[in-house]
């Protein structure tokens, strides 16, 4: 995208023709691609984010209740926090879940438009309000408290914890990463994906699931349907082996490793490949070797400690490519795991 591309004229165009869905397609494309600030700014100049969001409510609401522009502007409020949950736009999402909650609140209050509440953007709301009652995700490296891996920065958006041990083979405890929730909390999820099921949104019953998940003190099971979901229906197969990685950070008993080990070496078709290998995602690649290695050791009936597991460091993991990793992560393969990255 021009970095200097201005969106002001077209979005007055959008607002003079009453395209509010339009509108919401454009500004999540680019927000997905400059960031909020930045974009936010190409639409509406040097303004707080209160500010954006007031224009944007005076340009688009109507008199009276209009079902469209309630429905757009819910869309776009609930689908720009689900897009970015995270703490750093704390103050943002706050102001667009508050603005969400009074356009529900309409809804609720007309008797004639009942139905709405069994809408898309109804169910995006219930999601978007558990996201951001989650408890904050962990940081990316967890030695200070006595662990020597790192968590895989997976970029904005819900996602599941993916644990990169390190040597020592040591992951932290699912209890100490499910977010603490209340029975009414995770019941509003619960409904959220009943519904997106029967409205037949595969994307957003995935992204419930993933909410039961956090908000779950047992997830094995969800975390199968949740990959069911995404490899038999979605045809999702980052996400699919996105699941399986943070299955690790679940599985306790050999029966549950070697089942997830048989998971991570899919053969890629009618191939002698494995499907893992053939993923775009270079991270994912990178926390799939790893984290085999691990579960290799223990299927071959010698342990789940890193000490054991670090015989078979050298062998599975001479030659690994880290060209193009985020620099953390080479750092943490040089320092911890002892992989150089090879000369070009």
């Amino acid at each position: 995208m021009d970095p200097g591309l201005q969106f002001g004229f077209l979005y007055d165009l959008l607002v003079g023709e009453g395209r509010v869905w339009d509108f919401r397609d454009l500004l999540l494309a680019v927000v997905s691609s400059l960031g909020w600030e930045a974009a936010s700014e190409r639409f509406f100049g040097p303004a707080s984010d209160a500010e954006v969001i007031d224009t944007i409510l005076n340009d688009w609401e109507r008199p009276g209740f209009d079902e469209g522009s309630t429905l757009g502007l819910l869309d776009l409020f609930t689908s720009l926090i689900l897009q970015d949950p995270r703490r750093h736009l704390k103050s943002r999402n706050a102001l667009l879940l508050r603005e969400a909650e009074a356009l529900v609140g309409s809804i609720r209050s007309n008797q004639d438009h009942q139905d709405l509440m069994r809408s898309r953007p109804f169910v995006q709301f219930l999601l978007a309000r558990a996201a951001l009652e989650l408890d904050p995700p962990p940081p990316d490296s967890w030695r200070r408290q006595g662990l020597r891996g790192m968590f895989l920065y997976q970029g904005p958006g819900i996602h599941l914890p993916i644990y990169v041990p390190g040597r020592d083979g040591k992951t932290p405890g699912w209890e100490t990463l499910f977010s603490q929730s209340t029975p009414e909390q995770r019941r509003a999820v619960e409904v959220a994906a009943g519904m997106a099921h029967h409205l037949g949104d595969h994307r957003l019953h995935a992204q419930a699931l993933k909410l039961l998940i956090l908000q779950s003190e047992k997830p094995l099971a969800a975390i199968g349907a949740l990959g069911d979901l995404q490899n038999k229906v979605q045809g999702d197969r980052q996400g699919y082996f996105s699941t399986n990685l943070s299955g690790y950070l679940v599985v306790s008993t050999q029966d549950e490793r070697r089942e997830l080990l048989r998971l991570l070496e899919l053969p890629e078709g009618a191939s002698t490949s494995l499907a893992f290998e053939a993923l775009n995602s270079k991270s994912l690649r990178w926390a799939w070797a790893v984290i085999r290695v691990f579960l290799i050791a223990s299927a071959a009936g010698e342990g789940h400690s890193g000490a054991v597991a670090a015989a078979y460091f050298d062998d599975d993991l001479a030659g690994i490519d880290l060209s193009d990793l985020n620099p953390r992560v080479k750092e943490f393969s040089r320092e911890e795991l002892g992989i150089e990255e090879e000369e070009p």
